[in-house]
């Protein structure tokens, strides 16, 4: 009989140390509990991160670019106005010395509007 209750109480105690493990979430290999490990590291991640230094990458060139095209336009634009202002100062300049022209030119313009009003 010692025997027997010995061999029970081995056998509550590795019961109790499995109802343990289950419980606390601790699982050994004797219990028979299987555990799923996610590892959500390598070649998913590299490949993600590669892909956001990419884009970021691009919308840097495409940044610069634009930026680059805005002030090429600024220039094209400002030199556009610095000839209209010159052609303006030498006609100025013409119309100071002969201010006779000057009206002749309004004249004909006047003329030509009221002929065009006249059709």
């Amino acid at each position: 009989m010692d025997a027997l209750s010995k061999k029970l109480e081995g056998q509550m105690m590795q019961l109790d140390e499995r109802l343990k493990a289950m419980d606390t979430g601790r699982a050994t290999a004797q219990s028979g509990v299987s555990t799923i490990t996610v590892n959500a590291g390598g070649v998913g991640v590299w490949i993600c991160a590669t892909l956001c230094g990419m884009m970021l990458v691009g919308g840097m060139i495409g940044a610069i670019w634009m930026s680059r095209e805005f002030n090429r336009y600024d220039v094209a634009l400002s030199e556009r106005k610095a000839e209209a202002d010159r052609a303006q100062t030498y006609l100025s300049s013409i119309y100071g010395r002969m201010p006779q022209w000057m009206r002749e030119e309004v004249e004909r313009e006047a003329s030509s509007k009221l002929k065009e009003k006249d059709k």
